[in-house]
């Protein structure tokens, strides 16, 4: 297995596979061509909300395992305002044993990134200039650069390439293709592929492979096994880049295996 620190300073945000991006095609995942487009908007995400994915993650000559990831939102106070608070939970059966990593973000109520885990140090976002474009739609794209106090910064891309239906333990979905880079500072690069059924709130699959930059890295994919959902009249906000973009984050920022 790689060290932990190689690993800890693998990778960063968003986008996955290539090769694999076509309009109302399919590709992968047991999916196939969509008869319906999926909805144009994201459902709103709020405390109580959680997911939980299969995981299954590849380093290569160090070997393949499997495990689980789950997503969810609290509430929370930030800097001593009120806040919601990310938690993502990988739970992995390495051959050292058992490996929990836990990370987290903060989001005003509105939804705006503050701060999130790196390597197991909260950072404070200084800017964030990705902007998706809304409604959803094929082709839609878009660039930008998160920075964070620390000095790390992470350009990344997204663009929308398809539909298609993808297929889970938790039901059938008709989603959207989402592509995404990442190149982050420290020279962590990484590309990932995620299927978003909006109406889910979060992905439904999501396939990532990083690059540390020092001659090792990984492929994961991630699979929607479950969602909880609290029937409130209200809820927080909406937060579509954010959901995908930090869910592929969690495990390149926070890596302790």
């Amino acid at each position: 297995m790689p060290s932990s620190d190689n690993l800890q300073n693998g990778m960063k945000r968003v986008a996955l596979l290539i090769g694999c991006g076509v309009t109302l095609a399919s590709c992968g995942g047991g999916g196939g061509q969509v008869e319906v487009l999926p909805a144009t908007t994201y459902r709103a995400n709020g405390p109580g909300d959680a997911w939980d994915y299969s995981v299954q993650i590849d380093f290569g000559r160090f070997g393949a395992y499997s495990g689980t990831l789950t997503e969810s939102f609290s509430d929370d106070t930030y800097n001593g305002s009120p806040s919601i608070k990310k938690t993502s939970v990988f739970n992995l059966a390495l051959k050292t044993g058992p490996s929990t990593i836990t990370s987290y973000a903060e989001f005003s109520p509105s939804g705006q990134l503050l701060a999130e885990t790196v390597n197991a140090v909260v950072q404070v976002v200084s800017s964030n200039t990705l902007s998706v474009p809304s409604p959803l739609a094929i082709g839609n794209s878009a660039s930008g650069t998160l920075t964070f106090n620390s000095g790390l910064t992470i350009a990344e891309t997204y663009k929308i390439t398809g539909a298609q239906n993808v297929s889970t333990p938790n039901g059938v979905y008709s989603c959207w293709i989402i592509n995404q880079t990442a190149k982050r500072s420290d020279g962590v690069s990484d590309k990932s592929i995620s299927w978003v059924a909006p109406e889910t709130g979060n992905f439904v699959m999501l396939k990532d492979t990083t690059d540390n930059g020092d001659g090792t890295g990984y492929t994961y994919i991630a699979k929607l096994t479950s969602i909880i959902t609290p029937k409130q009249k209200n809820r927080a906000f909406h937060q579509p880049i954010d959901m995908v973009a930090n869910a592929v984050r969690t495990l390149e920022m926070n890596r302790n295996f």
